[in-house]
């Protein structure tokens, strides 16, 4: 029926966006963290955008600090 349909499709929609927000440091969506992250980002600071998942930190701020966590993701 229509609404058990809705309702998976609303559940579907929660799960696949915590999914993609669940990879710290992977800015694009590409599921890798890597140099495409950094230069998005870089982009995002250069351009004064904030966005949630930039704050790589969670300090509340999109800045060089952030740039440096992905860094550290990508050599450990």
């Amino acid at each position: 029926n229509s609404v058990t349909n809705s309702l998976k499709n609303y559940i579907r929609g929660i799960l696949e966006e915590h999914y993609e927000q669940s990879i710290l440091g992977d800015i694009n969506g590409d599921s890798l963290v890597n140099i495409q992250d950094i230069i998005l980002l870089v982009n995002v600071i250069l351009n004064g955008q904030t966005d949630s998942t930039s704050d790589i930190n969670s300090d509340g701020f999109v800045n060089i600090l952030d740039v440096v966590q992905i860094v550290n993701i990508i050599l450990n």
